[in-house]
């Protein structure tokens, strides 16, 4: 694809260290797949039939990643998120 990135990062827990239980996208250490797109709200009504999504896309009306989003659960229970 044109003018697309792919960063990979594989974060491997330390033997012995419980697995963190709390995977919010906010907590460090954390992690979640963004998936930019050009139309969200499509792709969205092609994929909700999949059960997947927690909400609706949601506008963000400031800061650096101002636009619209949404989270989905992707494989393993990893958080997604359409931008």
């Amino acid at each position: 694809m044109p003018n697309s990135d792919l960063l990979i990062v594989h974060t491997e827990i330390p033997e012995g260290r419980a697995v963190p239980q709390d995977i919010a996208t906010y907590k460090k250490g954390n992690v979640h797949l963004c998936v930019v797109c050009d139309d969200i709200r499509a792709v969205y009504e092609r994929l909700k039939d999949k059960d997947a999504f927690a909400d609706q896309p949601v506008r963000i009306t400031f800061g650096v990643n101002e636009g619209l989003n949404v989270y989905f659960a992707g494989v393993h229970g990893m958080y997604c998120e359409l931008f």
